[in-house]
């Protein structure tokens, strides 16, 4: 009888843990206002060195994060929500979590929440855009000379001690030009099965795959690999015959956000961002966006951008290329490409992020057909800051994009040319 009882039990709660999932088939995101203190603790911790700026905004926003997740838990079952929305991970870096919940009149009444500042549904829209064909061998690729790298070399600058996240979808780290240069955890074993480090994520050797939940960030994108070719134009060093990399002293962390396809949602970008600046990146490259974005994609991402930056990270961030796509200003620049530079212009409000954003030039120095431009506008429920007209000056940069040769991902030594 007892054994029965106790078979019973065990079907009782799978059954419940089986309906629990069954009955949360949506996935969204709900990110939380900041404590009004935060402010002036912000601007305390952003004249500090490195690295105990880092350290001290990591550990400040996780004590947010946590006191926030705690009161959003206590609202849930306020409202009698708790066994319709299920918290599934935590972001300290733009204070938000990642949820799954029963329907879309729950998420409408989660965004009356108090702490809420936005709340959505997660979907595919962070995208990659580029065109592709095979790269002859070079001595140095013409972007590189363009920008006048070489002579920053022969001054001993090379990117030595700086580590770059590039957000992308993988880098094939076995490639002779990425390989000598690729980051490695030095907390972590890899493929022990334990998370050696406790950073909680288990065997990240290389950086980590949160799109697919995956410690193996290798380059999946067949055909264009993007992020193998987004890595080689930071620091592929020429080991099989082009010189690539424009900083090839510098360190790869690759942190896969993206699909095979090339799309990613804001979780998986989130996450991705938050890993980079927990584990030591100092810069964060995302040559990717959401093309013309909606005010609660906009909501959720300046605030992330602004933890980076408080954290002393700064982020080379895509213009986008949708100016051949008939979007005008002041929705032609992707997201987060969007966002505040670190340095104010001249009239420009005291309000800053890490984005430095990218616009695309071809040999002559023009901007190319495809890239997008501003300026761009703030002009939400969280942000008014930058209304248009004028709106916010955008690109903040504009370098080579056009027929760039960099690492190639379906072989460990070759080249492609993209444009984007």
């Amino acid at each position: 009888m007892k054994r029965f009882f106790w078979a019973m039990v065990l079907f009782w709660a799978v059954s419940a843990a089986m309906s629990a999932q069954i009955s949360l088939p949506l996935g969204g995101v709900v990110q939380f206002f900041k404590p009004q203190w935060w402010d002036t603790e912000r601007a305390k911790i952003e004249k500090l060195p490195q690295p105990y700026r880092r350290t001290r905004a990591i550990r400040e926003l996780k004590k947010i994060n946590a006191a926030c997740v705690a009161e959003f838990d206590s609202l849930l079952r306020a409202y009698g929500l708790d066994g319709r929305v299920q918290i599934v991970k935590k972001f300290h870096i733009g204070n938000a979590v990642a949820i799954r919940y029963d329907s879309p009149a729950t998420l409408e009444r989660i965004k009356n929440f108090p702490i809420v500042r936005t709340a959505f549904e997660d979907r595919e829209g962070f995208v990659i855009t580029s065109s592709y064909a095979e790269a002859d061998i070079l001595d140095v690729a013409w972007g590189v000379n363009r920008i006048g790298a070489p002579s920053c070399w022969s001054e001993g600058f090379e990117g030595q001690n700086i580590i770059v996240a590039i957000l992308d979808t993988g880098v094939r780290y076995t490639h002779n030009d990425l390989a000598a240069n690729m980051w490695h955890n030095p907390g972590e074993i890899p493929g022990n099965g334990i998370d050696d480090d406790g950073n909680a994520y288990t065997d990240d050797y290389y950086g980590y795959d949160t799109y697919y939940s995956d410690p193996d960030p290798m380059d999946d994108n067949s055909g264009t690999y993007h992020g193998t070719h987004c890595a080689g134009t930071v620091a592929g060093d020429g080991t099989s015959g082009t010189q690539t990399g424009v900083a090839p002293g510098a360190k790869i962390m690759a942190v896969k956000v993206m699909s095979n396809s090339g799309s990613g949602t804001a979780t998986s970008l989130s996450e991705g961002i938050q890993y980079a600046v927990d584990n030591g990146a100092d810069v964060l490259s995302l040559s990717l966006g959401w093309p013309n974005p909606d005010d609660a994609t906009k909501d959720f991402m300046r605030p992330i951008m602004e933890d980076v930056l408080t954290a002393g990270v700064v982020a080379a961030v895509a213009a986008g290329n949708e100016r051949d796509d008939g979007i005008s200003a002041p929705h032609c620049i992707d997201s987060p490409g969007d966002c505040p530079s670190p340095w104010p212009q001249p009239s420009e409000d005291t309000a800053r992020t890490a984005v430095i954003t990218v616009g695309a030039t071809d040999y002559s120095d023009n901007i190319a057909s495809f890239s997008s431009f501003g300026p761009t506008e703030w002009n939400t429920s969280s942000y008014t800051d930058y209304p248009y007209p004028p709106g916010l000056t955008k690109p903040d940069v504009s370098a080579p994009g056009v027929s760039i040769s960099s690492t190639y991902g379906g072989n460990d030594d070759g080249y492609v040319t993209m444009s984007g």
